[in-house]
């Protein structure tokens, strides 16, 4: 099939193909009009041309009845010779090829008078014909319904007959309407008793001796000389295109010579073959001053190449050049196109990465080149600067991935690269591993929150120490002195501040061990499968005396009224009370706190809102790192280890969640927890209510949690 394609393209590539194939076009198009329109209205008009034949015919013939009328008239002859003689003369009046065309009549009485060549059939009735047994017949009536009587079987005699008489009656109806009437019909082919073929007649009536005058003509022979001028006009129509084929073709091959010369002499040149000679044309046409043209194109063709191949040297000269500096430098050098392919990187890129510069040349850079955990997000900046969405990023971080699988810090500085035309090409990146230098930097960052976490834990178990020391002093004075009971009110405030202090310090050494049984991979989770809904409105209700305490509006607002799924009711309660407790600290009298629940099709949502003093833009982020805190001075306006909201996310995470936090400075903070909705195996649905083993277990786990408030 391939053969045969390639074939065809060859054979239609040449121009005098291409003509011979036009004219075979316009031979079958002239052919395709003659057939649709010109040779239906020739047939048209021989239709016509045959009606007025017999009309002629049969009206010639009704002269010759209308003479012998008139002498038996006169008395010269009597009607009986007047009949004879008309009848015999119509009977001899045959006329067409070979003389097989004829005139028959009837009379009114469906009877036939004359049929000059079935002698049979003459005084039968057309409802006779049944008992002439060796006449084939169809008939079709003046309504084009086809009748069709093959008279061999006397047991449809009857139904025959019936036929032929009411088609006669019709007849009879249009003669009287009209003198004459024309008629489709089949009938015995000439002599051929086994052919039928239709027929068409032109019929007339000769009242005054109630004949029916009428002759025909077989459909088959209009049909025959349309064929024949078909092929007639057909046959004059190939000997013309084949003529005018023949001296186009030779024309064509006259002027298409030195057209085929330019080309081969193009195509020479294309391939870079200059050594070639163009035969000189004597003609001053415009075939002429191709060549010419041609010719002046090649010479200054092998000029300009001269001269290219001269600046290439130099360009490439320079390219090693430039090679080597890149090579030597120990910056990575790096060319992005269009498709995101590496299309340059320098020796210390390949040394870097640990591939051949071969294995790195046309290889999609973030695809294989960068870490798994920033490929979404540089695929998405990456599609805007391609698509000039946007402008390349002057400088950003990144990691990237060896050839051993270990990640490299690169800093990278980036600039786009244009065509002379201004269209973007590509972006030039230089970057410097700053892996080493990021790790120094993170360690310090690290040491530094440890030197923190640790003076302000020495802070943190100093102050409740001192007071709670305070505290014993000023009750063994008491107990010394033997005070009376008027002092027990000042007794109760220093228990409470004993108490106080000593959940803070309980508190502290709870962060201390999960903090560190998370590290070591020994936290677990208690996993069941929980009304989540009704858990957390009623953590959050549990906190509404001390939250009244500040003077603080408290609300819980949720579009759901359960959601069953797979948590740790006891943990759950620990982020919300530390969520809860953050808020609580970190407002005013008269601030608002709303816990607020939502869900999609796959998670569910809790959100804890205040509006309190927020959280500065450049805290936001350390806030969730170990020893971190939006205030680090020992005078800051609340106490904490800065471990909580670690805990928290630690949490959040065990549970595959994600927490976020969203805040403006002076205005308020809301801390958004995504959890997934799903279910355990073991279909255990514990509600809130069961959780809760007793009021003193709760308020003790929030006088834990609150500890840090010293004004509740």
């Amino acid at each position: 099939m391939l053969r045969v394609h390639k074939l065809i393209i060859g054979i239609t590539n040449s121009v005098k193909s291409k003509l011979i194939i036009i004219i075979f076009i316009i031979i079958v198009f002239t052919v395709s009009i003659i057939n649709l329109f010109i040779l239906p209205s020739i047939k048209q008009e021989i239709y016509q041309e045959k009606k007025i034949q017999m009309k002629r015919i049969v009206d010639s013939s009704v002269g010759i009845l209308q003479h012998y009328y008139e002498l038996a008239q006169k008395g010269k002859i009597s009607q009986e010779e007047a009949q004879y003689n008309a009848k015999h003369i119509i009977k001899e009046s045959t006329y067409g090829p070979k003389k097989k065309k004829y005139l028959w009549i009837l009379n009114f009485d469906s009877q036939i008078i004359i049929h000059p060549f079935k002698p049979k059939l003459n005084g039968n009735k057309l409802n006779d014909l049944i008992k002439i047994t060796d006449i084939p017949l169809k008939f079709m009536d003046i309504n084009n319904k086809s009748k069709t009587f093959f008279l061999t079987d006397e047991s449809q005699a009857t139904s025959v007959a019936n036929e032929l008489d009411e088609s006669f009656q019709q007849i009879m109806v249009t003669l009287k309407e009209q003198v004459y009437a024309y008629m489709d019909y089949k009938w015995q082919y000439y002599d051929d008793q086994t052919k039928v073929e239709p027929k068409m007649a032109y019929v007339t009536a000769f009242k005054p001796w109630k004949w029916i005058l009428g002759t025909g003509i077989y459909v088959n022979e209009v049909e025959q000389r349309v064929k024949e001028i078909r092929n007639r006009i057909i046959l004059i129509l190939f000997c013309i295109m084949t003529l005018i084929g023949i001296v186009v073709y030779f024309l064509t091959d006259h002027f298409l010579s030195p057209i085929i010369t330019a080309s081969n002499f193009a195509s020479n040149i294309a391939k870079g073959n200059f050594d070639i000679e163009l035969p000189q044309c004597k003609t001053d046409d415009e075939i002429g001053n191709l060549l010419t043209s041609l010719d002046k194109m090649q010479e200054q063709l092998y000029s300009h190449i001269n001269q290219l191949n001269e600046t290439n040297k130099e360009l490439k000269h320079e390219k090693n050049k430039l090679q080597k500096y890149l090579n030597v430098s120990q910056i990575i050098f790096l060319i992005i196109n269009k498709d995101k392919e590496v299309e340059l990187i320098n020796q210390k890129g390949c040394e870097i990465l640990g591939y051949n510069r071969e294995e790195i040349i046309g290889k999609k850079w973030i695809d294989n080149f960068v870490s798994e955990k920033e490929k979404g997000e540089l695929k998405k900046e990456c599609k805007k600067v391609m698509s000039q969405k946007s402008k390349v990023i002057d400088y950003y971080e990144n990691k990237i991935i060896n050839k051993d699988g270990e990640e490299i810090i690169m800093a990278w500085h980036n600039t786009s690269l244009y065509n002379e035309q201004g269209e973007f090409q590509g972006v030039l990146s230089s970057g410097i591993d700053i892996t080493e230098r990021k790790l120094l930097k993170e360690e310090l960052e690290y040491n530094q929150l440890q030197a923190e976490f640790f003076a302000n834990l020495s802070h943190e178990l100093k102050t409740p120490l001192n007071l709670i020391f305070s505290a014993l002093q000023m009750l063994n004075l008491y107990r010394k002195n033997n005070l009376n009971s008027n002092n027990n009110k000042s007794c109760g405030k220093y228990i409470d501040v004993i108490n106080q202090n000593g959940y803070r310090l309980l508190r502290l050494v709870n962060n201390l061990v999960d903090i560190t049984k998370i590290d070591s991979n020994s936290f677990t989770l208690n996993l069941q499968n929980c009304d989540i809904v009704n858990l957390i409105k009623d953590i959050t209700y549990s906190v509404e005396d001390y939250i009244k305490h500040k003077d603080c509006i408290l609300e819980f607002n949720s579009n759901i009224s359960e959601v069953i799924t797979a948590c740790d009711p006891f943990n759950i309660e620990r982020i919300m009370l530390n969520l809860l407790s953050n808020a609580i600290k970190f407002t005013d009298v008269g601030d608002q706190i709303s816990v607020n629940m939502y869900k999609d099709d796959e998670d569910i949502f809790v959100s804890v809102k205040d509006t309190g003093i927020g959280i500065p833009k450049d805290k936001q982020k350390i806030i969730f790192k170990r020893f971190g805190q939006a205030d680090k001075s020992f005078t800051r306006n609340s106490e904490g280890s800065g471990i909580g909201l670690a805990i928290v996310e630690l949490l959040v995470k065990m549970h595959n969640g994600e927490i976020t936090v969203n805040s403006e400075y002076q205005k308020g903070s809301e801390f958004i927890i995504k959890l997934p909705i799903n279910v355990i195996e073991e279909d255990k649905k514990i509600s809130s209510n069961n959780y809760f083993h007793s009021a003193e277990e709760l308020i003790d786990r929030i006088d834990v949690e609150f500890s840090d408030i010293y004004d509740l």
